[in-house]
This record gives C-alpha cells, sequence and structure tokens, in this order.
C-alpha cells in the first residue's frame, strides 16, 4: 500500500515536472523568436530576416550531428516555425506515437523501421530526407 502511494506521488511529481519543463522550453523559444525579429541572423556571411511565413508551424529534426541540426533550426526559425531536434529515428518515433504532432518532419538518415510503423498512424507526416 504505501509503496503504491509512493508510485503515485513519484508519478504526479514527474508529470508536473514535464509541464513545468516544457512551460520553460516555450518561454526560452518565445525568447529566441523574439531575438530573430529585432535582429537578422547571420548565415554564411548573409544576414538573413525574420519573416515569419510559417508562424504556427511545428517541425522536428532528427539529427545526430548538433551542428547542422542547429543550423537547421536556425534557418526554420526564420520562418516562424517551431522546432524540435531529436538525434535518432527511435525518437522520432517515439515522439509521433506519444502524441507530439509536427507538420513537417527533416532528418538526415532513412529510417526504414520507423517509416514502416508509421504506416500505422492516420495522419499524414511528411518527411524530408537531407
Amino acid at each position: 500500500q504505501n509503496n503504491l502511494l509512493e508510485r503515485e506521488n513519484q508519478k504526479n511529481f514527474l508529470k508536473n515536472e514535464i509541464k513545468r519543463l516544457e512551460k520553460q522550453t516555450q518561454l526560452l523559444e518565445e525568447k529566441e523568436f523574439d531575438y530573430l525579429i529585432q535582429n537578422s541572423l547571420s548565415i554564411n556571411n548573409e544576414l538573413k530576416l525574420y519573416n515569419g511565413l510559417f508562424k504556427g508551424k511545428k517541425a522536428l529534426i532528427g539529427n545526430y550531428d548538433s551542428f547542422s541540426s542547429k543550423q537547421t533550426r536556425n534557418m526554420l526559425m526564420l520562418f516562424g516555425i517551431s522546432v524540435d531536434i531529436v538525434t535518432t529515428g527511435i525518437d522520432i518515433f517515439e515522439r509521433i506515437k506519444n502524441g507530439y504532432k509536427y507538420d513537417i518532419i527533416f532528418t538526415n538518415n532513412i529510417y526504414k523501421i520507423f517509416i514502416i510503423n508509421l504506416s500505422n498512424i492516420n495522419d499524414w507526416i511528411f518527411i524530408i530526407y537531407f
């Protein structure tokens, strides 16, 4: 009985912690967008301005190369796209399986098992391989 209560308390703590971290992440992303709106971003010695063309859209980047994924994220954010980054195909699949919603997914690998498993999901998911 006591063990069940401890597990329930731990479960509630973790749920609250996830909510807190999601809110903190949202606030940090809002600050990043505010910075991009007010300041141009230099990419390959060219100044890029925020245009917000796709504001409200959400992207997932599946990339094991942190430099490349950061550059891709910066470029997508210039268009107003909110971006999450993961490093493996399993991470991509787990996000989708657990209810995370994305308008587009970018990846630098072809995940054959992942793509087969996606056939069981009813929503359209666009994956761009680069």
